[in-house]
């Protein structure tokens, strides 16, 4: 009990320390999607995650964070497919997608690649948590 509490620990560490991350920005209109570097960190009061690159900037309460999807949990069937083919076989263990509720309620989607598998793996549990402490309380 004692070591997968320090390896929460450690986990919610490395999501509040924050890393770079690629945005996959899938635009109909565009024939590739795009990839905007960026940098994701989860606030100091743990309540929310921020993605802000250039040209990209979310700022999404962890409350309002309805699914956190990876290929190794959810399989490509829960990225768009423009997504998937848009990233290289060797980074499909780093991509994640994030469904949120906007400021007018509507749901909608976000698709990145973390830095590395062991990045992605902290921040899936940081934010599964970290989610259920927002909406339900400390």
């Amino acid at each position: 009990k004692d070591a997968a509490r320090q390896r929460f620990t450690e986990q919610l560490r490395q999501a509040i320390a924050g890393s770079p991350v690629v945005v996959l920005r899938d635009i109909a209109e565009d024939p590739f999607v795009m990839r905007v570097d960026a940098a994701r960190r989860v606030s100091e009061d743990r309540r929310l995650l921020s993605i802000v690159g250039a040209s990209v900037e979310f700022h999404i309460p962890l409350a309002d964070l309805m699914d956190v999807y990876t290929i190794a949990d959810d399989g490509a069937v829960a990225f768009p497919s423009r997504v998937v083919s848009g990233v290289a076989q060797s980074e499909l263990a780093c991509l994640l997608r994030l469904r949120f509720k906007t400021a007018s309620t509507e749901l909608t989607s976000l698709c990145m690649l973390e830095e590395t598998p062991d990045s992605l793996a902290a921040l899936v549990v940081a934010t599964r948590v970290l989610h259920k402490l927002a909406t339900h309380g400390a």
